[in-house]
């Protein structure tokens, strides 16, 4: 989905609200993607975990790009929240699934 920069009939805090919440939600969606693309491993999905983690929450990278608030670090926290929640999701198909067989 393209958002288009200019929006004067959408008040600034309302478009920064709205755009924050677009960067959150395409996070999300490409993290599943991504636990698609490596077939529910849960190693790669773990090591890419940590990898955000390290990235979003070292003190040296809290300007910039990686600034609170920034478009870069709140996709990033779309994709970390994803990567979490498709963890949950494997977790409890895998608890399901062995409930049935035994």
């Amino acid at each position: 989905m393209m958002i288009s920069e200019e929006a004067p009939q959408i008040p600034t805090p309302i478009r920064r609200a709205l755009r924050r919440e677009v960067g959150l939600t395409q996070g999300r969606l490409e993290a599943l993607e991504f636990v698609w693309d490596c077939a529910a491993d849960l190693v790669k999905i773990r090591e890419k975990i940590a990898e955000l983690e390290e990235l979003l929450f070292d003190p040296n990278r809290a300007k910039g790009s990686m600034a609170p608030g920034a478009s870069p670090r709140v996709y990033r926290e779309g994709y970390l929240v994803g990567l979490k929640e498709a963890i949950d999701i494997i977790s409890k198909v895998i608890v399901e699934e062995e409930k049935q067989v035994v």
